[in-house]
């Protein structure tokens, strides 16, 4: 039989190409890529598509290697005639254009001996994958695909189309193929999460959860927003009683608190001054760390070492064990983006890290914080089990662009605990990546706040009392079990964070959500006098003014775009050059995300406010331009 592949499209979610060779498609933001093609043949056209995903080092997306090697083997088959008349013929010729270009193009990273290219385990993946999609599509288009055909490769009749994330792309689809969904394994018997509203997240970017959330309640509970950044806002009420916000900061604690708690080698003095558990340890200035090894020494290992004033994680390291690794983990440290800060060094105490959320004189919400981890499952290596956790990471809006890592810290704990990225952990094996329990460096967030120890609650209590004026916190706890009282466990207080982020307890990997973010709003409302519904809006209708340079960038677009795909109604107009107005109806999460979304848009618009009261006139139906645009 001849053919001949006529046509060929390819690209992925961030800019599809149709009708040719892949030009400015870029899928490197999506798991997920897509080919379809045209085959003339002796019945004529036959048109068929494939959707496949491909493993990324990064665990962001789709892999840069995979994209090069993808669209040399799609330059080969454009315009390409050939005849099949074995059912192997196929395979080998797709598999010699791939290994052909691995060589000619370079996409290799080494060769072997004898001048050929190394494929090391992920460029195979990737050759692989890609020669069965398009040998797949070639046949399915033919209507002849052999016997040993994948069960995987799903026909038009029994594909639930929802599931597709292409399906609105392309026309003329007859089968897609694609990965099993992830299997996560729980957690300490807590089921994984899921959440419905990470799409609706991701326009927001990086820590777009922790500004939006305390927005999203407000305007369920009848109260409006002035928006300045993607952090800082105002709440107000008809009376026009102001709530300010940065982040999670509000004046239901006081700015001294904030200064006071900022500094833990103070509030780790004044907590210990009253009694309340805390490690042993001291501070020491940056030109005195040759110090930290005697101190260490004095107070006996393991230890742990961390910069007096850090955030996120950053330069964290615990357990350790020698002088040795105590000596790395400085120069990393020194090495990290706080390098230049003082350095305290403490006694390491067993168990887990725990932040409990404070408020008003009791505990609201508890997560324990794994370090970075993976479970074995006696069948993938770690970095597999790394890219297989990154993707399930994506799917949950808190967490999306906040990955596990393949770094310096990684391979640091990889090597004190034997291993390496290509090793194999036995089912059921927890492996632990970092040192370090920050969420956002690669941590787990389990909720445990209903099976909280009532002796661990009151200590928490205790501690905040500890530092005037402050009324939220989280406390983060050292502790070998939640469940039991603190006099039978080794346990200590090792921060009080005056700032702590709401959206860890509001979206957990493993457990059941908390409501943080509308507790911490109606207790500053309350402190201020503002006025606000008893019962929340499940459906909002808003009017947004946004003032800034808008002109000529794309904004109107960019809004219109998402506005229409989250599912609202409403209209849009630019009123002059720095001037537009939002109109917005729809349900309670889209309309939201829409409205803290506005201070952003597209790369070249830059708003500076944006002021969002609720409307009480007729409902709109689908989302239209008004006017011109200037």
């Amino acid at each position: 039989m001849s053919i001949k592949v006529s046509k060929v499209s390819a690209g992925g979610l961030k800019a599809p190409v149709q009708g040719g060779i892949w030009k400015d498609a870029d899928p490197r933001y999506a798991a997920n890529a897509w080919v379809s093609i045209e085959i003339e043949g002796n019945s004529g056209i036959e048109t068929a598509a494939v959707e496949f995903q491909m493993p990324s080092l990064s665990g962001q997306g789709y892999p840069s290697r995979a994209q090069d090697l993808l669209k040399e083997v799609i330059k080969r088959l454009v315009n390409h005639s050939f005849s099949l008349n074995e059912g192997d013929e196929l395979e080998a010729l797709i598999e010699a254009w791939s290994i052909e270009a691995i060589k000619d193009k370079k996409i290799f990273r080494k060769l072997n001996r004898d001048g050929s290219p190394e494929l090391d385990k992920f460029l195979k993946k990737y050759k692989d994958k890609i020669v069965y999609a398009i040998c797949s599509l070639i046949r399915h288009a033919l209507k002849s695909r052999s016997s040993t055909a994948h069960d995987d490769v799903q026909t038009f009749s029994n594909v639930a189309w929802p599931n597709s994330r292409f399906s609105d792309l392309l026309e003329n689809i007859l089968f897609f193929w694609k990965l099993p969904e992830l299997n996560v394994p729980d957690m300490l018997g807590k089921s994984a999460q899921h959440y419905s509203d990470v799409e609706l997240a991701k326009p927001l970017g990086i820590n777009g959860t922790k500004g939006h959330l305390v927005e999203r309640h407000a305007l369920s509970l009848g109260l409006n927003s002035l928006r300045f950044t993607k952090g800082s806002y105002v709440i107000y009420d008809e009376s026009n009683k102001k709530l300010p916000f940065k982040w999670s900061r509000t004046i239901v604690s006081s700015s001294m608190s904030h200064a006071l708690t900022s500094h833990k080698e103070a509030t780790r003095a004044c907590l210990q001054r009253l009694g309340l558990p805390v490690p042993e340890g001291r501070l020491f200035k940056k030109d005195d760390l040759w110090m930290a090894e005697q101190y260490a020494e004095l107070i006996g290992y393991p230890v742990v070492c961390k910069p007096v004033a850090g955030v996120g994680g950053i330069g964290v390291f615990a357990n350790l064990r020698t002088a040795k690794e105590l000596r790395d983990a400085l120069n990393i440290s020194q090495s990290s983006q706080l390098g230049k800060q003082d350095v305290i060094i403490e006694k390491h105490v067993s168990g887990e890290d725990y932040r409990i959320l404070v408020l008003d004189g009791k505990v609201i919400a508890a997560i324990m914080r794994l370090p970075a981890c993976v479970v074995g499952d006696g069948e993938n290596s770690i970095a597999e089990l790394v890219l297989l956790k990154n993707q399930f990471r994506k799917s949950n809006p808190h967490l999306w662009r906040r990955p596990i890592k393949f770094n310096d810290t990684m391979m640091f704990q990889l090597d004190r605990l034997g291993l390496s990225l290509e090793s194999v952990p036995a089912a059921g094996e927890l492996v632990r990546l970092s040192s370090s329990s920050n969420i956002s460096q690669g941590g787990d967030s389990i909720s445990v706040y209903d099976e909280l120890h009532e002796d661990i609650k009151k200590a928490c209590v205790e501690s905040v009392k500890v530092i005037p004026g402050l009324n939220y916190c989280g406390v983060d706890f050292l502790l070998e079990d939640h469940t039991k009282p603190l006099s039978e466990q080794d346990s200590g207080i090792c921060e009080l964070n005056a700032h702590a982020a709401i959206g860890n307890c509001e979206y957990p990997l493993f457990g059941e959500p908390k409501e943080v973010a509308k507790k911490l709003l109606i207790s500053a409302a309350n402190q201020e006098g503002l006025s606000f519904l008893t019962a929340p809006l499940d459906t909002l209708h808003l009017h947004s003014t946004v003032k800034g340079t808008l002109a000529k960038t794309g904004y109107v677009e960019w809004v219109m775009e998402r506005a229409k795909k989250f599912g609202l109604s409403g209209w849009i107009r630019q009123v002059d050059r720095r001037t537009v107005e939002v109109r917005i109806y729809g349900d309670l999460l889209p309309a939201s995300y829409l409205v803290t979304a506005l201070v952003l848009g597209p790369a070249n618009a830059k708003p500076t406010s944006v002021n969002t009261i609720h409307y009480e006139g007729e409902k709109p139906v689908g989302f239209r331009l008004l006017g011109g645009k200037l």
